[in-house]
């Protein structure tokens, strides 16, 4: 991973991961389509860059300006916060727009690939004395059973069975109706109002907030399909498979595969002829399936059979078909779980393939809280700032995962991450090292102001110190031997360029 230095001290346009990938995806401009613009100050460009590159060199924002990386951030530390604050940058539309740059190239490495949306949420939990963050609510964490304050964060990604992009994040606050849910209490003393028009992105993203997940999943969808994001299928959990969801989507010509809840919901067994034959349970169904498929099957897969969802009082011709496989669980070999595809044509092996995909939200999940600075890197109470934070941990894990795969890069997400970020820990470090040689150089100048060396001593003076120079490189550790034989072309050419 190449590092390279300008001779110009404290400069802020040093390469990384992140940086070098920008030509390739259109950064720049989708920065302006989604009105990123600075009237004054550093350039909406050099701020983006400066906050992408920030969970290389610290966890936050605060630590990375404690520490020597300070020196490439382009403004001060309460610059960059208001960056990230402006209630005009769309976040949400950047993401969509990389991640839709980056789906087309990903296509051509695989054009015959079958790809897949996939919808999950997670929690974005804030600490317990947070008193006063905007939209935060008590919200029920599926992991422990309790409810914590925080956010649910639901993305929608993309897949090819080998990448996962993402197409943002958006924050909800819990609509559930009991006292557990109750929202954290505004600032008293608020410094601007809080925009509610929802032709704003503020208004918009504080709107969504409240809307419920099925609503914003199809037009999450519709969004991605016209931004020319190919996908045949939109894989989910149980929490989101539901008829009035399922029909929607089919209206957009895109078909979903998803587990069922063993829940006490009925369906139509469709006959050979495709006629409702019985309004059985799961349990119910699932023992006409295995008398069908007799043979065992390595896979785990008890059966298949093609059904009819809809509700009791709804006629079966405005239900909605649907393949259901049943497998064993693994965990319980008397259980089985239960998985449905609105493409009946599909074979049961493979529908069980392509749900196998889902699995990657939830590492891509893993990823951005444990290295993108999900959950982590906003301590803000403004709403619009923490929706900020939020898609930018999506657009830095996108241009890691597309940086992984157009290298054909084995190595996982968190060696890729750390690797960089030590890359990034030694710029200082050559950086001193560049210094170096201009620094002996002052010495005999300022030396020669002051009248402590004769002008015909002046080259004299300077050679002696090239040489006391060289003997220092010659007598280096080991470890700056290295670093300099790692970086030979950028680093120590143009200290040689000084020295002469």
């Amino acid at each position: 991973m190449g590092i390279v230095l300008h001779n110009e001290l404290n400069s802020h346009n040093f390469s990384s991961p992140f940086t070098s990938l920008i030509p390739h995806l259109g950064i720049k401009r989708a920065l302006q389509r989604a009105h990123f613009i600075k009237i004054k100050g550093e350039s909406a460009f050099d701020m983006f860059t400066a906050q992408l590159n920030s969970c290389l060199m610290g966890d936050n924002l605060r630590r990375a300006f404690n520490s020597t990386a300070k020196a490439f951030f382009p403004a001060s530390r309460a610059a960059m916060y208001r960056f990230m604050a402006n209630d005009k940058y769309n976040w949400s539309m950047l993401c969509m727009y990389i991640a839709s740059n980056a789906s087309k190239k990903i296509l051509k490495l695989n054009p015959n690939e079958t790809f897949c949306f996939v919808v999950d949420d997670s929690l974005e939990e804030r600490s317990d004395s947070a008193k006063y963050v905007e939209k935060c609510t008590m919200t029920f964490d599926h992991n422990s059973h309790t409810y914590v304050k925080g956010f649910t964060a639901l993305q929608l990604g993309w897949t090819d069975g080998h990448s996962f992009l993402t197409m943002g994040s958006k924050l909800l606050a819990s609509n559930e109706s009991n006292r557990k849910s109750k929202a954290c209490s505004p600032r008293p003393k608020r410094k601007k109002a809080i925009v509610t028009d929802k032709r704003t992105y503020q208004g918009s993203i504080r709107a969504q907030a409240d809307s419920s997940k099925p609503d914003l999943v199809v037009d999450w969808v519709k969004q991605a399909l016209n931004h020319g994001i190919k996908a045949e299928y939109i894989l989910m959990d149980s929490w989101f498979n539901y008829e009035p969801l399922l029909k929607k989507l089919q209206e957009l010509k895109v078909d979903t595969i998803g587990m069922l809840k063993l829940d006490n919901r009925k369906y139509s067994v469709l006959n050979n002829r495709g006629k409702a034959k019985e309004y059985l349970s799961l349990e119910a169904i699932c023992k006409l399936a295995k008398q069908k498929h007799r043979k065992s099957d390595p896979e785990g897969i008890i059966g298949s059979i093609k059904v009819m969802a809809h509700t009791n009082n709804e006629p079966v011709t405005k239900g909605i078909p649907l393949k259901l496989v049943f497998i064993r669980n693994r965990h319980n070999k008397e259980d089985f779980l239960v998985l449905a595809s609105t493409d009946t044509s599909l074979d049961p092996k493979r529908i069980v393939q392509l749900y196998a995909r889902r699995w990657k939200i939830e590492t891509n999940f893993h990823n951005q809280k444990a290295f993108f600075g999900m959950n982590s890197e906003c301590q803000s109470t403004d709403f619009t700032t923490i929706s900020a934070y939020a898609n930018l941990a999506c657009i830095r894990a996108n241009l890691m995962e597309y940086k992984r795969r157009i290298e054909n890069d084995v190595r996982a997400a968190g060696e890729l991450f750390y690797s960089a970020c030590q890359a990034l820990k030694e710029i200082p470090f050559a950086d001193a090292l560049n210094r170096l040689p201009q620094a002996y150089n002052s010495i005999v100048d300022d030396l020669e102001k002051a009248g402590c060396i004769v002008k015909g001593k002046l080259k004299k003076a300077k050679k002696i110190l090239k040489q006391k120079l060289s003997v220092w490189y010659d007598e280096s550790s080991a470890y700056i031997q290295k670093l300099l034989e790692l970086y030979s072309t950028e680093i120590t050419s143009p200290i040689l360029k000084r020295i002469k």
